[in-house]
């Protein structure tokens, strides 16, 4: 099952979620960089971010989840391999709720993309102000 069916499907919260396709990211996924991540903003933005003397009251208008753009088994399998122990953590909090019932990848996928909700529905709080989130990412 390709993964943007099932993000597309439990997006409920309207976060704007950019699949990003294979290429753009292997280099990045093979230097230990997520594959599913939350970014307060883009690369312009941010250049604008930084440069600006004040920047308490940046706002920012880019933010977005961040998801490569595979099916929900090579993403689980990227996990799998990444040598962290992400994967073993993750899969010990979601055992309760792996009944059979729903597919254990599904669960998998599904508490990624919760959890970069957390941070998207952090950041709207925080009214998209770009430092309140850097110095309060939990």
């Amino acid at each position: 099952m390709p993964l943007k069916d099932l993000i597309n499907v439990i997006n409920i919260y309207n976060a704007k979620i950019i699949f990003d396709k294979l290429e753009k990211v292997a280099m990045k996924i093979m230097a230990g960089n997520s594959p599913l991540y939350f970014y307060p903003v883009d690369e312009k933005e941010r250049t604008k971010f930084e440069n600006m003397r004040d920047n308490h009251d940046f706002t920012s208008s880019t933010a977005a989840i961040h998801i490569i753009d595979l099916s929900i088994e090579e993403l689980v399998n990227i996990f799998e391999c990444d040598g962290t122990g992400i994967h073993e953590f993750m899969n010990k909090i979601i055992e309760p709720y792996c009944d059979g019932k729903i597919e254990k990848n599904i669960i998998y996928t599904t508490f990624l993309f919760l959890h970069e909700i957390g941070h998207w529905i952090q950041f709207e709080k925080m009214n998209k102000k770009v430092s309140a989130f850097i110095e309060k990412d939990y």
